[in-house]
């Protein structure tokens, strides 16, 4: 094998796999003009057929078949097809439009450019098939009008005569020019002259020659058992080993391809497919399926999630390729993406919405979120599946959805729901809706184990086979009106709707121990432990299985029924499941709800389904009108011999000598049991390893690989006496047993061998060894015999244990610890009224205290009734409230005058103290005067302290004007509209200052210019200070630049003061910032408006103006 590597330029490693044999095309050149034979033409072409039958399955269609792509191995005896480069999926039409391949093999619909199919396949195949047939093609010419010419026309050169009529007369089919004339793939399969090229195939393809070794055997006797049906069926007897295939060709050649055929299959029908349509699958075994209104989903072996659907494909054509024309829809399955790492354990579907379960006990949903049914706090669609974070700390171990709810129960069996409320469906004692998991209230001692919803309700199945259920009870389709016969039950116990979880209450679903359940839109169906198969409900179309149309609200057994295993309930109709695998369909039969063309039947007929094995049921799912079943394949298996229960391996003993080779078998390395010869070969065998060797569809001996004559193999009773006469050691030889002896010895000896575990003799189901048999028999057995030795009274073990406890002899002690003691019958009339030492509730209070203690506890009691200290006449009165009833309700209590704080000192009575206020109530105003008055004073003096604090002390004013473009119009609008500075001082304790601004300006620079002034405000320390005012006064108005950017421009005015200016001298202590004496000295054209705005002055809607007294150090010292 050559393997050829590129790596390409977008890092794609590319890595071809070589073919140095080549292909049919040079095979067919290198024979020059000698014919093939025509077993070497059909083994050529049966694998051909295969591969585009697989390609064809797949919706694929080739679309350059030639001999060309067609390759061989190293042997030139197995074919395989390559060059997919324009291979085309049918997923969205039936049909596809582009013109491809090799000239010589397309087809006349592409040459006339018409949409084709399949059937374009089968033309070039029947091109290939004639080219191995002449070893030339079936179509040449010198340029491409020609050859499409001959296409369109389909004239060819005749076959030899040398090839049989029916391989000719298949060519001439296949090459037939109008598509819908050529036969499918499956027709040609079936066509007699590829049955035994087929059946070659199977046998002889990767087999092993070798040469025969012939050993005669003597005569055997043979028969032949077959069970009814189409499935492949075998036993053999003593004498000999038998097949009997019944079906005929089809069933011996599907047991032929055994080893090629699904793990398991699937089924549906309803909503219009009237008998059981096979599903296809994706070479997986699927373990559960799960039905809604439109999913079709399934849970394979291996934890994957697999779904079928209807493709979008056109009608008029089969969809499939090789299929015959049918009216049934396809299917195309497909694992759910997005589910890697992930094991799914189980599947369930409502209407437009799934939920699935890890491994690990998590859940997940997708799909439709109304009704808040995906659990996930909201109402929103999901495509790809969801973890319900809610339920994150809960390991879940089942959930099943109804149409828009859903219930999960968990591994400490409590159980969670949510969804749509209505009825009462999510057991939470409303109608309400809810978007996440609530936990449904069950009772304490019910195990919750599996939960089903319906369609509007819901139940819950516990470990000991008890029901619970919630939700619309119509038709008493719950079982939970009260019935205990057959007769019917009176309104008074027909329930219609219940909110919360309820146990069943209709005989026998209350008595019966019930295995399985499903709930339908308007009926149910259970299952019993003796596999009897109850329902109840509605029985409008007989889906309760009776003849007649029986209304009822009585379960009704279904007659005829027996072993029933599983069933399933859909709106109109039942399914039951028997251990056989049998499955039964009754009731409404329109669009094919019961598998088969007819009507409603009242009572249970069987389903055939398409299977030529034996197969067992391992789900089944029914929802509305439609149905999903899985079947898995089961082995094919031997009747074991007389002398075994048990079809088993060799024998595993310990033998004292190794067993000599010729004892032992070569399929499991051990002694034979029950050894066959194969008179073909001479080769021995276990008879239960022959059985599973063959039962996996390899029809050739293990040893040597030659095929098998199925009436030619015996049993050996030679070789088994000699085996069994080999000395071996006892299987409980570790346990400590020392019998030696021959292997045919070794069931009398386990007769009295100690450690051999038997049965306990009181059939109380435990099983120990002989040795431990005596003192289980005498301590430990629940069914031995025990006396009582107070009462005297015989029991077995297991009610003597119940009987320990409550014997009414039995000499106790009194469970107060008093010390008494006496016989358990008067116990009870000792602790209610003689024990010292028995509870008693204290009459004020009610908590119970020990009776010798209750004195004490009432004399402390905080109910104990007292008397008001007030003597105002109130009942008694608790001891804990007396406190509240003196300070709120009692009217003799003394009380202060509500103006005590204004200075009234009076005291009374509670009663009259609205008299007080009626007659003092000038006096009181004048009070309240009086002390507001205090209060404005003293606030006056908290200003002035503040005032002090707030104002600076250190010659410098920083004033930021803020809002500037504002208070500019507000000034334009007001003539001499003035703004004032906080005040500050010179220093410490120096002269107090303010500063104001014109921001229109005033007198001579009014509407021009910023005008400012400075001037002296009356101060704390003026007494200490000189007069008149005059030290330097400094005005700047300051520049905001960045200072990183630009060095700031600041405006900067500065002034001597004029100590003969009046408003420089000592200012009167009543002159005032607002007082117009005091008006201040500076500058009316300190700034005008555009220097203000050529720089960044104003930045942020502010200015900032500063003020800065230049103070001498001696004085500042």
């Amino acid at each position: 094998i050559v393997h050829l590597c590129r790596r390409r330029t977008d890092g794609a490693l590319v890595i071809l796999k070589g073919n140095p044999s080549g292909t049919l095309a040079d095979y067919i050149q290198k024979r020059c003009n000698s014919l093939l034979d025509e077993d070497t033409i059909l083994h050529f072409f049966v694998q051909i057929l295969l591969a585009l039958y697989h390609v064809h399955n797949k919706l694929i269609l080739h679309r350059d078949l030639k001999t060309q792509n067609i390759l061989l191995d190293k042997h030139q005896m197995i074919v395989k097809i390559g060059d997919f480069g324009i291979s085309k999926i049918l997923v969205s039409k039936s049909k596809a439009y582009t013109v491809v391949g090799t000239p010589c093999y397309i087809s006349p619909e592409l040459c006339e450019g018409k949409p084709y199919n399949q059937k374009s396949d089968i033309w070039a195949l029947g091109c290939v098939l004639y080219e191995l047939a002449s070893l030339k093609r079936a179509f040449e010419a010198a340029n491409l009008p020609a050859l499409v010419l001959k296409i369109m026309s389909g004239t060819f050169a005749p076959i030899s005569d040398r090839y049989s009529q029916e391989l000719r007369q298949l060519i001439l089919n296949m090459l037939n020019l109008d598509p819908s004339k050529r036969p499918q793939l499956n027709e040609i399969m079936a066509n007699p002259v590829c049955i035994r090229p087929l059946l070659n195939l199977y046998t002889d393809i990767g087999n092993v020659r070798m040469r025969r070794i012939e050993k005669p055997l003597a005569t055997m006797q043979a028969g032949a058992h077959s069970r009814p049906g189409s499935r492949v069926t075998g036993t053999r007897t003593r004498g000999g080993m038998f097949f009997f295939f019944s079906g005929g060709l089809s069933s011996l050649i599907s047991t032929k391809m055994m080893h090629s055929l699904p793990l398991s299959s699937v089924y549906t029908w309803g909503s219009g497919i009237s008998t059981p349509l096979r599903l296809p699958m994706l070479n997986t075994e699927v373990v559960q399926v799960s039905l809604g209104r439109t999913q079709k989903m399934g849970v394979t072996k291996s934890g994957r999630l697999i779904t079928w659907e209807a493709p979008t494909v056109g009608c008029g054509e089969a969809s499939l390729p090789g299929a015959l024309e049918q009216m049934q829809p396809q299917f195309i399955s497909r694992f759910l993406e997005g589910q890697s790492g992930v094991t799914i354990k189980s599947v369930s579907c409502g209407d437009l919405f799934t939920t699935c379960m890890t491994d690990r006990g998590i859940i997940m949903t997708f799909g439709s979120g109304s009704n808040g049914c995906l659990g996930h706090g909201n109402y929103n669609d999901i495509t790809q599946p969801k973890i319900v974070e809610a339920l994150l700390g809960y390991e879940l171990v089942q959930a099943s959805c109804g149409a828009s709810h859903v219930l999960a129960v968990t591994n400490e069996r409590e159980v969670f729901s949510w969804g749509r409320g209505d009825n009462g469906r999510l057991g939470l004692g409303t109608q309400d809706t809810h978007n996440a998991p609530q936990q449904v209230n069950i009772p304490v001692d019910f195990e919750a184990q599996r939960v089903l919803c319906g369609v509007d309700c819901s139940m819950i199945m516990s470990a000991q086979h008890q029901i619970l259920a919630c939700g619309s009870n119509r038709f008493n389709k719950l079982g939970l009106d009260t019935i205990s016969n057959t007769e019917e039950p009176p309104s008074c116990c027909q329930v219609e709707e219940v909110h919360m979880f309820q146990p069943v209450q209709s005989s026998p679903l209350n008595v019966e121990k019930i295995l399985y359940i499903d709930i339908g839109t308007a009926h149910s169906a259970s299952v019993t432990e003796k596999g009897q198969c109850f329902t109840f409900g509605s029985n409008q179309h007989g889906q309760l299985g009776c003849s007649s149309r029986r209304n009822s609200r009585v379960p009704f057994r279904v007659p005829g029924l027996q072993g029933i295993t599983m069933v399933a309930c859909g709106d109109a109709f039942t399914l039951a499941v028997g251990s056989e695998g049998e499955v039964y369909t009754w009731g409404k039969g329109a669009r094919g709800r019961l598998g088969r063309k007819e009507e409603d039947s009242g009572i249970p007929k069987a389903v055939q389904l398409d299977e030529s094995h034996p197969f067992t049921v391992t789900s089944v799912a029914c929802c509305h009108g439609n149905t999903l079943l899985a079947v898995k394949r089961s082995r094919i298996r031997f009747q074991p011999s007389v002398h075994s229960e048990v079809a088993m391996p060799g024998y595993d003993y310990k033998f004292l000598e190794k067993p000599k080779r010729r004892f032992q078998c070569p399929l499991c390395s051990k002694a034979m049991r029950e050894p066959v010869q194969v008179s073909t070969c001479g080769h021995r065998f276990c008879d239960t390893c022959l059985q599973e060797f063959l039962s996996e569809g390899v029809f050739k001996c293990p040893e040597d690989q030659l095929p098998l004559d199925y009436a030619k193999i015996y049993p050996d009773p030679e070789l088994e006496q000699q085996i069994l006469a080999l000395a071996i050691r006892c299987i409980h030889s570790e346990e400590g047993c020392r019998w030696t002896g021959q292997m045919k010895q070794l069931q009398s000896h386990f007769s009295t061998c100690a450690f051999n575990v038997i049965p306990c003799p009181n059939r109380c189901s435990v099983k120990l060894t002989r040795r431990d048999l005596p003192e289980h028999l005498q301590h430990d057995c629940p069914k031995r015999k025990v006396k009582c030795e107070f009462c005297g009274s015989e029991f077995t073990g297991e009610a003597f244990e119940n009987h320990q406890g409550i014997c009414p002899q039995e000499s106790v002690y009194c469970e107060n610890k008093c010390g008494a003691r006496m016989m358990r019958r008067l116990l009870a009339q000792h602790t209610m009224s003689e024990c010292p030492k028995r509870t008693q509730p204290c009459k004020y209070c009610g908590k119970e205290f020990v009776y010798d203690t209750i004195q004490n506890h009432q004399y402390h009691c905080p109910r104990f009734p007292v008397q008001c200290p007030n003597q105002c006449g109130a009942p008694n009165i608790a001891r804990e409230d007396l406190a509240t009833h003196v300070k709120e309700s009692c009217g003799s209590a003394l009380v202060l005058c509500p103006f005590k704080e204004a200075g009234c000192k009076h005291r009374c009575p509670k009663l009259v103290i609205g008299r007080h206020l009626e007659e003092t109530t000038k006096s009181h105003l004048t009070m309240m005067c009086n002390l507001v008055g205090r209060q404005r004073q003293e606030i006056a003096e908290l200003r002035r302290d503040l005032e002090e604090l707030s104002v600076s002390h250190d010659g410098v004013l920083i004033w930021k004007l803020n809002d500037y473009s504002r208070k500019l119009q507000e000034a334009k609008m007001h003539s001499n509209h003035e703004f004032f500075s906080p005040p500050f001082y010179t220093h410490r304790y120096g002269y107090k200052l303010q500063a104001s601004a014109f921001l229109n300006g005033n007198g001579s620079g009014e509407g021009s210019h910023l005008s400012v002034y400075i001037r002296v405000l009356p101060g704390e320390y003026d007494n200490l200070l000189e007069w008149p005012f005059s030290y330097k006064v400094t005005f700047s108005i300051l520049d905001q630049s960045d200072p990183s950017l630009s060095k700031p421009q600041h405006i900067t005015e500065t002034f001597n003061p004029d100590p003969n200016w009046k408003n420089f001298q000592k200012p009167s202590g009543s002159r005032s910032s607002l007082d117009e004496s005091a008006l201040g000295f500076g500058y009316p054209k300190f700034v005008s408006h555009e220097e203000i705005r050529k720089r960044n002055y104003i930045r942020d809607n502010a200015i900032f103006l500063k003020a800065s007294i230049e103070i001498p150090q001696k004085i500042m010292a």
